[in-house]
């Protein structure tokens, strides 16, 4: 029986029609899935696949960016729809398609080994020959207080076709389309993914303008070593990303994040984001492209105001107060001026010349009541005849030398109760940590988590949960006129109303805030002084009416006593007029030192209410 089943089916197969022939197309597909082409690393970056808690997706949110209808989570399924669609019948289509995605199509012409005649793009090839660039430079624009969108700082890319007159190159910029002008809905949307985010290109100097002059920012230049290959696919691919929108999430799908991915196109051996799940720096980003050897040259241009204040510091104390004479009443100062050497009057009008531009650009100060007295300034320091004396602006730490992003740090305190305390924050900076590398007068975290242990009960509580914590305090500057201001909001713990059992005293609050900082240069050591004055509102359990709502005062000094020794103090008073008008009224006294650039001891001391405290922690920089 079971030789006639073989016998039939031998004859049935000498009988079989022949097989129909298989298309190129088919030939392709069949190849791409014999090759696993779908999986190849340059291909999941080319469509942004990334492996999230919901399995593979690709970070782009605009279904154009992609030719199978579940193409967004289907990588094979889009490979193949890209080689029907690229490689297959209908030539106004297809060519359509390809000059839509040529990075794409490069790269799958490449691997399938396909020779076809070139197609003519001819948008696309004007629009990269009027970018390409031999070398590409990685912007770094310092921290910012002042604006939510930069209170981290902000990285994007010059493409250097112009050596000599590098404000006309072209740059490559990643942010949101904010919905809101308003700074802490803005924040609010960053935290939580409600604004799209796109690339676009625009000419250097307006990064310059929008960052080195209205916002003050110092701008940090890395070139990298990407070779001519490399380049031309990060441009390629950035042509299709023309109008993709990716969702912006401030921590870590950000203005950085989505340079790496560039960096990762260019050039797929080098892995820079794998290792970054929840948060993304600017500053880290530094970190990263110069570990991996990316960094050929590094340049700093500093902002317009670091310029003038560099060059007051080489003034006397009588010579700065000479300047704001000379802008209010140049005729009288000018009669002053003539009494000194010609030098220093040279030094002077022209530190004069810029501070009156910058009030006229900057500080938008009228150009008609600065026109005359421009002239005046300008003539008495034609007629010195003498050329204006050449100041070394010194550069400061880079950013990437600063102390790394995240802390942790390991305590015990005793007091009121006896805790072991653990304390989280993935970034950034606070008025204690090394100053190197940051802006000492601010302070900006968030996410900080703040976990301990009551030693009497065993008990394991939440103490804080800043979302955001924001302070600016540098000190007044008649040429800057910097705002003092602070902003928090999250999980705080009312200590003053439960001394003894801390983890019933949980709610949920913020405060903002305004005041005044100034220094005091008769001390030996470089110190910060402020007064702010907050609104404060919670509501928890804790609270008699479930709430409560009022105000109070700051005030406070920090010494930067040497350059591992840091020292603060802070009292506080708040009042309450609405829900549990109980007071909050205590002080603090902190101090730190560095024993490595990563590590550092902080003792603290606190008396909020009823609550005393008084600890030592043990803090890891990473």
């Amino acid at each position: 029986m079971l030789s006639l089943t073989i016998l039939l089916l031998i004859a049935s197969n000498g009988f079989a029609q022949p097989t129909t022939k298989l298309s190129d197309q088919d030939k392709f597909v069949i190849q791409a899935r014999n090759e696993k082409l779908a999986k190849r690393r340059l291909w999941r970056l080319l469509l942004h696949y990334r492996s999230g808690p919901f399995g593979l997706e690709s970070e782009a949110s605009s279904p154009s960016f992609f030719l199978a209808s579940d193409g967004r989570r289907n990588p094979e399924a889009e490979i193949e729809a890209d080689i029907a669609a690229m490689f297959g019948p209908g030539t106004q289509n297809r060519e359509k398609i390809i000059c839509r995605f040529p990075a794409r199509y490069a790269w799958l012409k490449s691997k399938l080994e396909i020779k076809t005649a070139a197609v003519s793009c001819p948008a696309f090839e004007a629009w990269k020959k009027g970018v390409f660039a031999p070398s590409i430079s990685l912007i770094f624009a310092s921290a910012y207080l002042g604006n939510p969108a930069s209170l981290y700082g902000h990285t994007f890319f010059r493409l250097n076709r112009n050596p000599s007159h590098p404000l006309l190159d072209p740059a490559i910029n990643f942010a949101a389309h904010p919905h809101t002008k308003n700074g802490i809905l803005f924040a609010l949307g960053g935290l939580l993914g409600f604004f799209p985010g796109r690339y676009s290109a625009l000419p250097y100097y307006i990064k310059v303008q929008q960052y080195g002059d209205f916002e003050n920012r110092d701008l940090w230049e890395y070139q990298l070593n990407l070779d001519s290959a490399a380049i031309n696919r990060l441009l390629t691919h950035l042509w299709e990303l023309n109008g993709v929108g990716f969702p912006y999430y401030f921590f870590n799908k950000n203005c950085s994040y989505q340079i790496l991915e560039l960096i990762e196109v260019a050039d797929p051996r080098v892995h820079l984001i794998d290792h970054w799940p929840l948060y993304v720096i600017p500053a880290d980003t530094i970190r990263a492209i110069k570990k991996a050897g990316l960094v050929e040259k590094e340049t700093y241009e500093p902002s317009i105001l670091t310029q003038i204040i560099s060059r007051r510091n080489h003034l006397r104390p009588k010579e700065i107060r000479l300047i704001s004479r000379l802008i209010q009443s140049p005729k009288a100062a000018l009669k002053t001026l003539k009494t000194l050497p010609p030098k220093r009057q040279a030094r002077i009008l022209d530190l004069a010349g810029e501070y009156l531009q910058y009030q006229t650009d900057y500080r938008k100060k009228k150009e008609d009541a600065s026109k005359n007295v421009r002239y005046q300034l300008l003539s008495a320091r034609a007629e010195l005849g003498i050329s204006s004396p050449s100041d070394q602006i010194p550069v400061p730490v880079p950013p990437e030398d600063g102390h790394p992003s995240a802390r942790m740090s390991f305590g015990q305190s005793a007091g009121s109760t006896n805790f072991t305390e653990f304390d989280w924050r993935p970034g950034l900076h606070d008025l204690l940590d090394p100053p190197e590398g940051y802006n000492s007068n601010g302070e900006l975290a968030m996410m900080n988590l703040d976990l301990r242990r009551d030693l009497r009960t065993g008990r394991a509580y939440l103490h804080d949960l800043d979302l955001v914590k924001i302070l600016a305090v540098p000190p007044f500057d008649p040429i800057a006129r910097k705002p003092s201001w602070d902003f928090n909001f999250g999980v705080k713990t009312a200590d003053e109303l439960a001394p003894k059992d801390p983890w019933n005293a949980n709610y949920f609050g913020g405060r903002l805030g305004g005041g005044y900082s100034l220094s005091m240069p008769l001390v030996p050591w470089k110190e910060t002084n402020y007064a702010l004055l907050d609104a404060d509102a919670g509501t928890g359990q804790i609270f008699r009416n479930l709430y409560r709502l009022g105000g109070g005062t700051r005030i406070g000094t920090v010494a930067y006593l040497t350059p591992h020794w840091r020292l603060r103090l802070e009292g506080f008073a708040f009042g309450y007029f609405l829900g549990d008008t109980r007071p909050d009224i205590g002080a603090c006294a902190e101090s730190q030192y560095d024993l490595t650039k990563s590590v550092s001891l902080r003792l603290n001391a606190e008396r909020n209410g009823a609550d005393q405290q008084a600890g030592l922690n043990f803090l890891i920089y990473y």
